[in-house]
């Protein structure tokens, strides 16, 4: 519905700002649904103050640190934030987003910023998440923990924001072609998450998939 409204394009997404906030997809997409339930996975539904345990808890910003998750320390959870106070299961592909200024090391080439793209059965617009977005890189190395990484900044990479062991080894994705399909984990190094992302890096690299991951999904090998 939002694409549809601004004749495509997708939100701008946040950066590192307060200012940027409006930008993020939770807040830019409020008109466009009524229930915030509708954010949490049915398997990811309570925050880990409510005792909700990795991967199945939810992302949660309070700028109450007794409240706050023991694994953040975002800009998201400052006073200030419009996001606080909204948990939530997902996150977005941080590369679908309308950018079209660099942000950072990361170039806005590499967004997709439409939706209208070819092959978009294999790019990946919202996955389970602990984190409200990702930015998955082909290098990223995979998690030794099938609870994912939810810390801020992440120490893995990013893609295992998504990696993680909430649905018996496989992540619920909504795609740019607004199909929803279960990827497996190991899958998830072949989406196309931004515009020179390598869906075979997988299989060049020096790193092996850890054990978690060869229990859980063996369709890929290295």
């Amino acid at each position: 519905m939002y694409t549809n409204d601004y004749d495509g394009s997708f939100m701008r997404g946040y950066v590192n700002g307060l200012a940027d906030v409006v930008d993020m997809w939770v807040y830019a997409t409020q008109k466009y649904y009524h229930d915030p339930k509708i954010l949490l996975c049915s398997r990811a539904d309570k925050t880990e103050y409510e005792e909700g345990r990795l991967p199945w808890a939810t992302w949660y910003f309070n700028n109450d640190p007794t409240l706050r998750p023991s694994f953040y320390n975002s800009p998201l959870s400052q006073p200030g934030s419009k996001l606080i106070n909204i948990p939530g299961s997902y996150g977005i592909n941080w590369f679908i987003n309308n950018r079209n200024v660099d942000a950072g090391v990361y170039k806005h080439t590499l967004n997709w910023k439409k939706s209208n793209q070819r092959n978009g059965n294999n790019i990946p617009v919202l996955p389970d998440a602990g984190f409200p977005l990702a930015r998955p890189s082909d290098t990223d190395s995979p998690s030794g923990d099938e609870k994912g990484d939810y810390i801020w900044p992440p120490t893995g990479g990013e893609i295992n924001r998504v990696c993680h062991n909430r649905h018996f080894g496989g992540v619920n994705v909504l795609f740019l072609d607004w199909s929803v399909r279960r990827v497996s984990v190991k899958e998830l190094w072949t989406l196309k998450c931004h515009r020179e992302f390598d869906t075979q890096s997988w299989s060049t690299v020096p790193w092996k998939w850890p054990d978690w991951m060869n229990k859980v999904d063996g369709s890929l090998s290295k």
